[in-house]
């Protein structure tokens, strides 16, 4: 695929896990000269965290702004929250959320600016109101979204980036990451490069999720999709594509963070005939989704509630015969190897659903 602008042929790089993310991004970030904008859901001064602070404070760009969510800095840590009765005797929990805080004063001290956004709320009423997105760009020309927090745990899980060199989407998702910084953001949708972006604000989610639902509803053959989360309204839709004959497929983890997941997937892969693959290594936390070999999509949404309800989210549609081949090949086709047979629904804790699908 070629920049429009430049003619300079536009470059896509699949980082999977942790470790190739971190290696391309500390690189990055070594060698910027002008500017480093991050935006991540969640950020702990673990590790991992306190790695990324040091090689942000220590880069010789000028500019230089992180964008948090509040809740899942402030107030979640290792996926606890930190008001909650239960956890108030672990003193390692609180010791690193007081890290947290203290590393983030001095990153502002350092010229790092960090800003909080999408507060909770009084009495915590916004608590689903979470910014999602997972964004970096560097000197306005490289790029980097996907599914990867800046904590321990997260950098743990199975998951993906998505590495884009394009100076144009590189400056619009700048321009995004401000509108976010100033309180500003809006919902929107633009085609830059031949990649449709939509960025989704959490208020008027169910509108910008119309483009990919008419990609499900457009399928010919086949639907591939991973997320740790699937749940309503696109289990519906998956089932609509089904009926009319397309293979649709789901790949998700044997393990999650939310234990109730487990009996919810099966039933519902079993209610819209869905062929269920779960991953049996480690936490899957990848989120893609692949419609006849031809349209990849990428980026911060699980195909959830809580992303068509209240999250901000970004999201890429790619159709780069290269990069939908590397995709193939270095995720799906490994991730269904390591996936095992649908079984029988096993015995779980179901006492938590999620709401019915006529819900909506």
């Amino acid at each position: 695929m070629y920049h429009l602008r430049t003619g300079a042929k536009m470059k896509f790089k699949l980082l999977i896990n942790s470790d190739e993310f971190w290696e391309h991004l500390k690189n990055d970030i070594a060698h910027a000269t002008d500017s480093i904008r991050l935006q991540t859901l969640s950020f702990e001064a673990d590790s991992v965290g306190k790695s990324l602070s040091d090689y942000v404070q220590l880069s010789n760009a000028k500019d230089k702004m992180i964008i948090v969510d509040s809740m899942f800095t402030r107030f979640m840590h290792n996926d606890k929250f930190l008001l909650w009765p239960l956890n108030f005797s672990d003193r390692q929990l609180y010791r690193e959320a007081k890290k947290t805080r203290r590393t983030i004063r001095e990153l502002n001290k350092s010229g790092v600016m960090v800003k909080y956004v999408n507060k909770p709320g009084f009495l915590f009423h916004k608590v689903f109101v979470r910014n999602h997105k997972k964004i970096i760009t560097i000197d306005g020309s490289i790029s980097y979204l996907g599914g990867i927090n800046f904590c321990e745990h997260n950098f743990e899980w199975h998951d993906v980036m998505l590495r884009i060199e394009s100076p144009d989407i590189a400056m619009r998702l700048e321009r995004d990451f401000m509108s976010t910084w100033n309180d500003e953001s809006k919902s929107w949708t633009e085609e830059i490069d031949g990649v449709m972006i939509h960025s989704l604000n959490g208020t008027h989610n169910a509108g910008g999720f119309l483009p990919i639902f008419d990609l499900i509803a457009n399928a010919k053959e086949s639907i591939m999709i991973e997320s740790p989360y699937l749940s309503f309204p696109f289990y519906k839709r998956l089932g609509d594509a089904r009926r009319r004959g397309v293979d649709v497929t789901l790949v998700t983890s044997m393990q999650s963070n939310w234990h109730f997941f487990s009996g919810y997937t099966r039933r519902n892969c079993k209610k819209y005939d869905i062929d269920l693959k779960p991953f049996k290594i480690n936490i899957s936390h990848l989120k893609a989704m692949l419609i006849d070999d031809e349209i990849l999509v990428m980026g911060s949404s699980n195909f959830d509630w809580f992303s068509y309800r209240f999250n901000a989210e970004i999201i890429v549609v790619i159709r780069d015969e290269e990069l939908i081949n590397n995709f193939k090949e270095r995720v799906l086709s490994p991730d269904i190897k390591n996936s095992i047979a649908y079984g029988p629904l096993e015995s779980t804790n179901t006492s938590v659903e999620i709401r019915n699908e006529t819900a909506i």
